[in-house]
Order: structure tokens, then C-alpha cells, then sequence
């Protein structure tokens, strides 16, 4: 049995605040039952990347403890970032990978795309695995507070069940989908 959903009406939309890195608009929406539902708030993000790095033997994990002020503490993170304008996903993680780990020449695969979060939240992030390649020189930019971890695979994944460390969702998704990915090209 198919349900067919109707989409709601965006009545009147207002931006809130317009900057760089975010727009928040305020939208006065109508539901296909005929309830108004306002103010309801959308941020417009630009889209993301994230990348999960291996060793070329697939052992070792290259992660960053990166301090995040939103919640005023150090999260567990893979590489990753905004996706300019005028560049590809892939042009943008090759970028990343070598701006914050100054990782060139990795073999990259792209994994999967999931959205930030779909309710109230305008933007994908586009998801990678990196595999070998050579480590140079970081370039890092203004606020890079973060520290390079080297871990096994094993422990990467008792890190994520263990309540000590905080990671953010969409890199748990990277991550997964880094694994589920080379698991089916056999190689896990």
C-alpha cells in the first residue's frame, strides 16, 4: 500500500540572520490538513565533507581531537569541512585532508551522503574514506584548535561505545559508512 504525501506550503519567509557560514530564516508554513505552523525556523548551511583516514594496510586511523565552543569541549572527530563555492565534494575533502593533516596522494573513495538534519537544517554531508598517501605539512586556519590521534581500527570503534568520548553524529555516520564501504569491497 502506497501513501501519498503532500508536501507543506511555505506561506511567508523572513531571513533572520545572513552571514557567511549560516542563514536563519523564519517560515510561516501551511500543512496539507490546513494547520499553520509558525514560526518555523530553517538554517541554510553550506554542505560538508568527511573523511575517514586509513593506513594504507587499513590498521591504523588518523583521527583529530578538535575543541568545539558550541559545546565547550573536545570531540573526536574525522577530517572534514565546508564545501566552498565553486568546488566538488571531492575537490573540497583532498583539500581538507591536506589543510588539517597535510595528507596528500591518499587513495579516496566517497562512501555515502547524509543530510545534517533534515527537520530544520538545509545541508548534506558528503562522506569519504582516504586510504595511504603521504603526510606533509598542515595548513591550518584561524580557530584550528586540534591535535592529530593516531589509533587501530579496534580502538576507534571501543572509543565510540565507550561514554568518555564525544564524537559528533555526522562523523559516526563517516565513519560507519568508511567501514561499511570497504567491507564490501572485501577488504575488512
Amino acid at each position: 500500500m502506497t501513501i501519498k504525501l503532500k508536501k507543506w506550503q511555505t506561506v511567508k519567509s523572513e531571513y533572520l540572520v545572513t552571514d557567511r557560514w549560516l542563514r536563519l530564516r523564519s517560515d510561516s508554513c501551511l500543512t496539507p490538513e490546513g494547520d499553520t505552523i509558525e514560526p518555523y525556523y530553517v538554517m541554510e548551511y553550506p554542505d560538508w565533507v568527511s573523511c575517514l583516514v586509513l593506513s594504507e594496510d587499513l590498521q591504523k586511523v588518523t583521527m583529530l581531537q578538535h575543541y568545539r565552543h558550541g559545546i565547550d569541549d573536545f570531540v573526536l572527530e574525522v577530517p572534514g569541512g565546508v564545501i566552498d563555492d565553486g568546488e566538488s565534494p571531492q575537490q573540497t575533502i583532498k583539500r581538507e585532508l591536506k589543510e588539517e593533516l597535510g595528507l596528500q596522494d591518499a587513495t579516496i573513495h566517497q562512501t555515502g551522503v547524509v543530510w545534517a538534519n533534515p527537520s530544520m537544517m538545509t545541508n548534506k554531508d558528503f562522506c569519504f574514506v582516504a586510504i595511504g598517501g603521504k603526510y606533509a605539512e598542515q595548513h591550518l586556519e584561524p580557530g584550528d584548535t586540534f591535535t592529530m590521534v593516531t589509533m587501530s581500527r579496534e580502538e576507534l570503534l571501543a572509543k565510540i561505545e565507550d561514554p568518555e568520548y564525544t564524537f559528533q553524529s555526522l562523523h559516526l555516520s563517516a565513519i560507519f559508512l568508511a567501514l561499511n564501504f570497504l567491507k564490501k569491497q572485501g577488504k575488512l
